[in-house]
């Protein structure tokens, strides 16, 4: 019956796609086939009653197809009844929405990489992949900021040995906060390095679903417990570089930064890793090109590995997407060196925090990548 439903919706998700709201709470006061309005209070059902919710609906996103998987009507309001409630969430019901919003995104990557190819599908058959990516991508993001929100003695500090990205801890007494974040961050990078650009005809992604990738990574790097771990910051400065260098959004990006910065006393040195990233993933100037200014206009690449991983210069003839993700890799470094060196005197250098806050960032920048500086 419920493989019967999910076939019966397929018709319905080739005529609307998910538009990404501003926040989780318009999904309540939307229109047609995505709106939450009568999605249930999970904050006042016992978790007996809401562990039994999410397992029957693991059930059904396992059995629909994967651009289907979360969006059959009973699937997406249980799931969104959970994410509201996610502060209040028993650790086993924390779990198995886990596993549900993973394991289907998982098998959805499977279907985005084999039809988001240059010239490869029709405006047709993405529409449904695409929907559906931006819908899980939504939902992931708002568990993750939820989830590195949440400060409880449930938490253990240490992934249990054993569990699988999707698997729920057998004694459902505490929820592994860590391994959560771990996953969902990794999940986010994986969507990232898909043929976006392919999947929205565009050059590149619609900057709200950009967006939510910002996001994830802000809430993992303003909160010095998770930023000072590498297996979450990592991941973090995977998506940053990811968005502000290949898909070219820079303003996003930067002005994330600048903020974590007069923020976070922690992020000077988080911020210093990524224009280490950035300026190992930047292609070194040679001749007449150590000369040249930097064009600063965006030029989203296609394709390639995330930048900053370490594989050394990559040169700016080089032909192909590598050598575009690296020229528009050296754009945002430039641009968020500037801009971070000059918020320290935004309003005048008033701000003496704000002033620290750089000072400490462009010691740890010299330290990393000296040649940023000169």
């Amino acid at each position: 019956e419920r493989q019967a439903r999910a076939q019966a919706g397929k018709g319905e998700m080739d005529e609307s796609e998910f538009a990404i709201p501003a926040g989780p709470a318009d999904l309540a006061q939307e229109p047609g086939r995505f709106s939450m309005g009568k999605a249930a209070d999970f904050s006042v059902r016992d978790a007996a009653s809401v562990v039994s919710a999410l397992e029957n609906v693991r059930e059904c996103a396992d059995a629909a197809p994967a651009e289907l998987a979360l969006s059959e009507r009973e699937t997406l309001e249980t799931v969104y009844s959970a994410l509201r409630a996610f502060g209040g969430l028993h650790p086993k019901a924390i779990d198995t929405l886990r596993a549900i919003l993973l394991d289907a995104t998982e098998r959805l990557l499977i279907l985005v990489r084999r039809v988001a190819r240059p010239g490869s599908s029709s405006d047709r058959e993405l529409l449904a992949p695409r929907s559906a990516l931006k819908l899980h991508v939504f939902l992931i993001s708002w568990m993750l900021g939820a989830a590195a929100a949440r400060e409880d003695d449930g938490a253990s500090a240490v992934p249990a040995k054993g569990k699988g990205k999707g698997a729920a801890s057998k004694g459902g007494k505490s929820w592994d906060r860590l391994a959560t974040l771990v996953a969902l961050s990794g999940a986010l990078v994986t969507a990232a390095e898909c043929e976006l650009s392919s999947l929205w005809r565009l050059g590149a992604p619609e900057e709200p679903f950009l967006h939510l990738l910002t996001r994830g990574a802000c809430a993992l790097l303003e909160r010095a417990d998770l930023a000072k771990l590498p297996t979450l910051r990592g991941p973090a400065l995977d998506l940053l570089s990811t968005v502000g260098g290949r898909y070219g959004q820079r303003e996003q990006v930067v002005a994330c930064c600048v903020d974590l910065l007069h923020k976070s006393e922690h992020s000077p040195a988080a911020l210093a890793e990524l224009v280490e990233r950035l300026a190992g993933a930047a292609p070194e100037p040679t001749g007449d090109e150590a000369d040249e200014e930097v064009d600063d206009e965006p030029t989203p690449g296609r394709g390639g590995g995330r930048g900053g991983k370490g594989k050394g210069p990559v040169s700016r003839r080089a032909g192909g997407s590598n050598g575009v993700d690296a020229e528009a890799n050296e754009r945002l470094l430039a641009s968020l060196v500037r801009e971070l060196a000059a918020s320290a005197t935004a309003d005048g250098g008033a701000d003496s925090a704000a002033a620290r806050a750089v000072a400490s960032f462009l010691v740890e920048a010299a330290e990393r990548a000296p040649a940023v500086l000169l």
